[in-house]
């Protein structure tokens, strides 16, 4: 039997001003590099000053759009995730899957990646979450996810007020279940 209530997790503003404090040493090393003077850079190795330029420039696109992506969070009162009988609804980051149903779910695998944990949702047609994405950037963002990962949907619990842990077994119970409901239907 399917545990019958949906279950929500809000935004954790808290760690969302965690991640804005994250990006600040980031910011401040590509503001050393934009001002530091051309001999000194270059210093390191003949020409090392482009290349150094050109990791500044790449890290303040990168920390740009993280930074818009979670100032956006900060304004959305939505809940981040939500887990029901039908499936899961993401809304836990700036490339959110939207509704994902247990139907379409292969697999949860996790998953590592500097020091962060976060659940692959294996889903049957990954193209049709990587197209429904707004954006040509975010649809780039999760069918490099893909390529690298073999999952276009990836779910972490950084963003939303609950555990890693928690968010793991929540989401493997209810897929189990979901499982084992499509199992006695078909006896």
């Amino acid at each position: 039997m399917l545990d019958t209530h949906p279950i929500a997790f809000k935004l954790s503003k808290n760690k969302l001003i965690s991640m804005i404090t994250a990006i600040v040493p980031t910011v401040i090393g590509i503001n050393t590099i934009f001002h530091s003077p051309p001999e000194k850079l270059a210093a390191l190795f003949p020409g090392s000053q482009y290349v150094m330029l050109g990791i500044a420039c790449l890290g303040v696109i990168f920390v740009g759009v993280l930074a818009v992506s979670i100032f956006n969070k900060l304004r959305d009162n939505r809940p981040g995730l939500v887990v029901s009988d039908e499936g899961i609804t993401d809304n836990s980051s700036g490339v959110s899957a939207g509704f994902i149903p247990w139907s379409d779910v292969l697999e949860i695998k996790p998953y590592s990646l500097f020091g962060g944990h976060s659940l692959r949702i294996i889903v049957k047609n990954p193209e049709a979450y990587i197209q429904r994405q707004s954006g040509a950037f975010k649809r780039w963002l999760m069918w490099r996810n893909y390529k690298s990962f073999g999952a276009a949907i990836s779910i972490t619990s950084g963003s939303i007020r609950c555990s890693f842990e928690e968010l793991e077994d929540l989401l493997n119970r209810r897929f189990k279940a979901y499982q084992e409901q499509q199992s006695n239907n078909k006896s």
